[in-house]
């Protein structure tokens, strides 16, 4: 008996050959990524704060004031403001954790100062973690208060004090 090859044999050979089809179609996957980075914005005031300190001489009455700051942190997340010991801190006793800061008059002169998260002015703003404020952002400004106090009774001479202080704020 003698086999005949059949058209079904001869199709079958065919779409079993090594040969790449002239037309057809392939699949791939793309792969997208995207990092957001998290902006934060701090708007303190352009100039120096003007603190009256006509009474701080042999007084007992400190010097105050009360200073805002426009702080933009992303929606719904949580950051800390802290704020540095200035650049003229005392050498011995200032901490970020109990930052002791001086304005200075550039002639070897300082003015003592502390700066507090609230009105009653109890609690020190410092540099750290625990001394830091907590904020939750909005995704828009949100104004906050920074208090600002000269202990009374520095025996200082008349002069411009100044100094520089870091607002931080970390996410």
């Amino acid at each position: 008996m003698k086999l005949r090859p059949s058209l079904l044999t001869f199709l079958l050979l065919i779409a079993s050959s090594p040969t790449p089809a002239m037309a057809g179609s392939a699949n791939a996957n793309l792969n997208v990524s995207a990092s957001v980075v998290p902006s934060i914005i701090i708007t303190p005031p352009v100039d120096p704060v003007p603190i009256p300190v006509d009474n701080v001489i042999n007084s007992s009455t400190p010097a105050t004031v009360t200073m805002p700051i426009a702080i933009t942190l992303p929606s719904n997340t949580p950051g800390k403001i802290t704020l540095g010991q200035g650049q003229n801190p005392d050498p011995v006793v200032s901490t970020d954790n109990n930052p002791v800061r001086r304005m200075t008059d550039g002639n070897g002169n300082y003015l003592l100062y502390e700066l507090y998260q609230d009105e009653s002015k109890t609690r020190i703003w410092g540099n750290t973690d625990s001394t830091g404020l907590s904020l939750t952002g909005t995704g828009s400004a949100s104004s906050i208060n920074l208090y600002i106090k000269i202990p009374a009774g520095q025996n200082v001479p008349a002069g411009n004090y100044q100094d520089t202080v870091q607002l931080k704020a970390t996410l």
